[in-house]
């Protein structure tokens, strides 16, 4: 049972013997030989150091009783893992949608404000154009009235 939830954090975070050793401050040969099961019963402390060092929890080494059960443990931390990190890459694309949206705002208003600024231009053209028109009427009106201005040569 302690080589199967041992053998299961190692596999789960696809750790070394050597990384194993460096971690917990145990042996090579002494991490090796109790994975193996060649440790009939190893210290306490020994196998403390090498859990703690793979991020396992002592608990679930006494609540295991069956290789089933450590298999369990290992699907239900893969299934947390796994629904936080989905949680997490909402959370990442949400903030990366919501960013999408302010910035399209900001262009539909700079958009707007565009389309105001031609509105106003485009009326001041057509105002321009009917006064340009009225003086244009107003002096063919003078040029008839009075032959001796010149502007039109009969």
């Amino acid at each position: 049972m302690l080589t199967t939830y041992l053998n299961t954090l190692k596999s789960k975070g696809n750790f070394t013997y050597e990384t194993i050793s460096n971690l917990s401050g145990i042996s090579d040969a002494t991490v090796r030989n109790i994975f193996s099961g060649k440790t009939e019963d190893p210290r306490f402390e020994t196998v403390a150091a090498i859990v703690i060092a793979m991020g396992g929890s002592l608990d679930a080494i006494y609540t295991a009783t069956k290789k089933e059960d450590v298999e369990a443990n290992a699907v239900i931390t893969l299934k947390e893992t796994y629904a936080q990190r989905i949680e997490d890459l909402k959370e990442h694309y949400e903030h990366r949608l919501n960013e999408k949206e302010k910035h399209y705002e900001r262009l539909l208003l700079e958009a707007e404000k565009h389309i105001e600024t031609i509105k106003l231009d485009k009326r001041w053209f057509r105002i321009g154009f009917v006064v340009s028109i009225f003086i244009f009427a107003l002096l063919c009106v003078a040029e008839l009235l009075n032959p001796n201005l010149g502007w039109f040569r009969y």
